[in-house]
C-alpha cells in the first residue's frame, strides 16, 4: 500500500478528519497529503512547522527512561481554537510524521490510534 493511500484512507475513514499529510520534518516539507477540500501550500508548510516545533519542544523537556521517551515521544496533541492536530512518528528518533488535523477534539482517540497504526505500516513498508 503506497503513503498516498495510507493518508486517503486516514481522511475517508475518520470523521471529522479533514486532512492528513506525510511530511519530512528536517526538510520541512510536506510529501503527500491528503484533503477534503483544496489545501493551499502555506496550510500544509505551517502544519509541518507546527509538528517540528512540538517535537522539539517534547524532546527538550521529556525527561524520562528511555522506554518512556520511546512511548511518550512518538505522538503530540495540538489544540487550537478551531481545530486539533494529531502529530505521530514512527520512534522517537524518525524525522518523518503523519499529520493529522480534525475539527473536534472529541475525535482525537480514534485519530491518534489509527494515525499511529498508519506510521508503524508505512516504516515498515518502506
Amino acid at each position: 500500500m503506497t503513503i498516498q493511500t495510507h493518508l486517503d484512507r486516514l481522511c475517508k475513514d475518520n470523521a471529522g478528519c479533514s486532512l492528513t499529510a506525510f511530511a519530512d520534518m528536517s526538510s520541512g516539507l510536506a510529501l503527500r497529503w491528503s484533503s477534503q477540500e483544496s489545501c493551499p501550500r502555506e496550510v500544509l508548510d505551517d502544519l509541518c512547522a507546527r509538528a517540528t516545533a512540538c517535537f522539539d519542544l517534547l524532546d527538550s523537556e521529556v525527561q524520562t527512561t528511555a522506554s518512556d521517551l520511546s512511548e511518550m515521544g512518538s505522538a503530540v496533541i495540538h489544540f487550537t481554537a478551531r481545530k486539533s492536530r494529531v502529530f505521530v512518528r514512527q520512534s522517537e528518533t524518525s524525522e518523518d510524521v503523519i499529520c493529522a488535523v480534525c475539527e473536534s477534539a472529541h475525535q482525537i482517540d480514534p485519530i491518534l490510534r489509527a494515525t499511529k497504526e498508519a506510521a508503524v505500516t508505512i516504516a515498515d513498508e518502506q
